[in-house]
């Protein structure tokens, strides 16, 4: 059973520690450096871990991260650098990268906190970053966002038949109608166990496929390590 007094602690302090008025002044290096515990990556997949897993999968899936490694590799669609690897599209230098990246996470707080749903959906995060960001961001008082970030769980716990067809902010959407005065913890909790355990355990991983449209499904723990680009368990 969720213990939300601890789980509500665990969000308090990011937001202590990462408020909209820092998010908008962040520099790169704010936003990842290797070994930093209060780096915006680290938080959002370590600190907050509790609030919903985003571990495994590629460092890619933050649009920008720092190297571990200074070997040079190329990539279809990435672009390594001597300290930092991104997405191509973001931007040929790492500074545009970043600065794409940061209007991104800074155009889903805004749209969480004006109830649009679904302008969390165009980001060049992946899914479960994407919405991770909203859950933390969202007005806690009046809740839209469930701390679970997977499009298969969402769907398994709707029972309509239009489910698999559904956004993951409409998905959001009708669950939530649904809560019916259940605290939004212990209600995420429920929802993500209404289908039988995975051999990957409870509150634990993601689906791969879903979250960058790959075909392979990964664990997300923190025991995880990445399965490619060089990029180490952050």
């Amino acid at each position: 059973m969720a213990d939300i007094v601890h789980l509500d602690g665990i969000w308090t302090k990011f937001l202590e520690l990462w408020p909209v008025e820092k998010v908008r002044a962040m520099t790169l290096e704010q936003y990842h450096t290797l070994n930093d515990p209060t780096c915006f990556q680290r938080c959002l997949e370590s600190m907050t871990e509790k609030l919903g897993s985003i571990w495994g999968g590629s460092a890619f899936k933050f649009g920008i991260y720092q190297r571990a490694s200074t070997e040079d590799k190329k990539s279809s669609g990435y672009i390594y650098g001597v300290k930092y690897a991104w997405q191509a599209r973001l931007g040929d230098s790492p500074a545009i990268a970043f600065a794409a990246v940061k209007k991104h996470i800074l155009s889903i707080i805004n749209a969480v906190q004006h109830r649009n749903l679904n302008a969390v959906e165009d980001s060049v995060l992946w899914q479960m970053v994407a919405w991770k960001i909203a859950f933390l961001y969202q007005d806690r008082n009046d809740p839209q966002v469930l701390s679970v970030y997977t499009h298969d769980k969402l769907v398994a716990a709707l029972d309509d038949v239009d489910r698999e067809k559904l956004s993951m902010a409409e998905l959001n959407r009708r669950l939530m109608a649904r809560r019916n005065g259940k605290n939004l913890h212990e209600y995420s909790e429920e929802v993500w166990n209404m289908t039988p355990q995975s051999v990957f355990g409870n509150f634990s991983f993601y689906s791969y496929k879903k979250a960058c449209g790959q075909k392979r499904t990964v664990r997300g723990s923190k025991n995880s390590r990445r399965l490619s680009n060089d990029t180490p368990a952050i």
